[in-house]
C-alpha cells in the first residue's frame, strides 16, 4: 500500500492574513447581527399603524394592535428587550432571537391571530446593508 504525505507550509504572511481575515468576519457578523435587531426594534418602537384598541390586564392599559402584517405595536417594551443577537462558533455565526415568551406567536400568527412578522422583515430591510458589510470585508483583506 502507497502512502501519500503532504505538508502545507504556509508563510508568516499568509497566516496573518488568515488571522486578519477571520478577524473581520467575526466583526461584520456582529455588525450584521446587530444592524437586524436594531432594525427590528426600531419597527417596533414606530407604532405606525392603528388596528381595534382593546384594554389589556396585568398591567392594566389599553393596547392598540397592529395591523395585519405589519410590525407589532408595543405598550410595555417587553418585546423590544428581549430582542438580542447571539453567536455561536466564536462569533462567526449569528443570530437574531426574542426571547419574549409570544414572539413566534406575533412573528407567524396564530389562528385567532395574524401574523404581525418583525424579524423576517428586518432581516429584508437589512440584507443591502449587510452584503456592504461583507463586500468591504473582502476589499480590506
Amino acid at each position: 500500500m502507497a502512502r501519500i504525505r503532504t505538508d502545507i507550509n504556509r508563510n508568516p504572511r499568509q497566516e496573518e492574513y488568515l488571522r486578519n481575515l477571520d478577524r473581520r468576519v467575526i466583526q461584520a457578523v456582529k455588525r450584521s447581527a446587530n444592524l437586524v435587531r436594531n432594525e427590528a426594534v426600531q419597527g417596533i418602537n414606530r407604532q405606525t399603524s392603528s388596528g381595534s384598541v382593546y384594554e389589556k390586564y396585568n398591567p392594566r392599559r389599553t393596547h392598540t394592535a397592529s395591523l395585519e402584517g405589519d410590525y407589532p405595536n408595543t405598550d410595555t417594551g417587553n418585546l423590544v428587550r428581549n430582542i438580542a443577537p447571539e453567536f455561536e462558533d466564536g462569533g462567526r455565526i449569528g443570530f437574531v432571537v426574542s426571547k419574549a415568551l409570544y414572539s413566534r406567536f406575533l412573528e407567524f400568527g396564530t389562528r385567532h391571530m395574524a401574523e404581525r412578522p418583525f424579524l423576517q422583515p428586518s432581516l429584508e430591510k437589512a440584507k443591502g446593508k449587510i452584503r456592504s458589510i461583507f463586500r468591504k470585508l473582502v476589499r480590506g483583506a
